[in-house]
């Protein structure tokens, strides 16, 4: 029977499992995709724009990221990619 995820109780249990073994895992999951999210709000890009810089990163913490994507141009974070 379908849960309200679509997910059978078998496939939801695991889900639920997964969880429950790796607390730290989700809790970094959860804070960087919010932090994510609410940085890509405050940026002015467009989705894919954003999505498109962050990965054009590569390995970055969040506190540069921040820094590149508030605080510079759209010249200055291209500059930054070439330098990459």
């Amino acid at each position: 029977m379908p849960t309200v995820r679509n997910l059978d109780s078998v496939s939801g249990e695991a889900s639920g499992l997964y969880q429950e073994r790796n607390p730290g895992y989700m809790a970094c999951y959860y804070y960087g995709f919010k932090a994510l999210r609410d940085l890509e709000r405050l940026s002015g890009m467009d989705s894919a724009a954003f999505t498109k810089f962050i990965f054009n990163c590569g390995p970055i913490s969040l506190d540069r990221l921040q820094e590149l994507v508030l605080d510079s141009t759209a010249q200055e974070r291209a500059e930054y990619l070439r330098g990459l």
